[in-house]
């Protein structure tokens, strides 16, 4: 029944609690953490249920370790795109079988190289943050931790890097 059921905001920091404690604190451990969760979750979930349930856990654990909201971001969608392509219920392999006209088994065999070098670059995404901060930092954005005026922690794009403020590229004043 729905109401025997926690709360949702209680199991989400409970399961926060969790990965807290599983990893030690340390975001190298939890990164792996959220790939393998990641990984198996896009196996078997679309990405964007995926993405309903996992973000709200991830992402107050993401922030108390120091790791960007853009950065766990990144690591998401590439984790869910290796997903789309991965047996069993990997939606794309579907829609290959069904223009190649060829077995699922076919598809799965000749999608594993691509399925490594995916993994390969989802390490480089995880591990090298600049890999996605980089776009987000060249458009100017100083993007930080910051208080806001209740107190509370969080991601506030409040600042324009130096070049754009000096060069006064952008005239409109900044929407935040």
């Amino acid at each position: 029944c729905i109401r025997d059921s926690p709360d949702r905001n209680q199991f989400a920091a409970q399961a926060s609690n969790v990965l807290i404690s599983v990893s030690s604190g340390n975001k190298y451990i939890f990164l792996l953490i959220v790939n393998i969760i990641l990984l198996i979750a896009g196996c078997f979930i679309d990405a964007n249920s995926a993405c309903y349930i996992l973000v709200p856990i991830l992402v107050p654990v993401a922030t108390a370790l120091g790791i960007n909201p853009i950065h766990l971001g990144c690591i998401m969608i590439v984790n869910m795109a290796i997903g789309m392509v991965t047996p069993p219920v990997g939606v794309n392999l579907y829609v290959g079988c069904g223009i190649a006209k060829i077995s699922l088994k076919e598809i799965s065999i000749a999608v594993l190289p691509f399925i490594v070098a995916s993994i390969a670059a989802l390490l480089l995404t995880t591990y090298v943050p600049i890999i996605s901060m980089f776009l987000p930092n060249l458009l100017g954005r100083n993007l930080k931790q910051e208080k806001y005026s209740d107190g509370q922690e969080g991601v506030l794009a409040s600042e324009w890097n130096s070049y754009h403020t000096k060069s006064n590229f952008f005239k409109l004043q900044h929407p935040m």
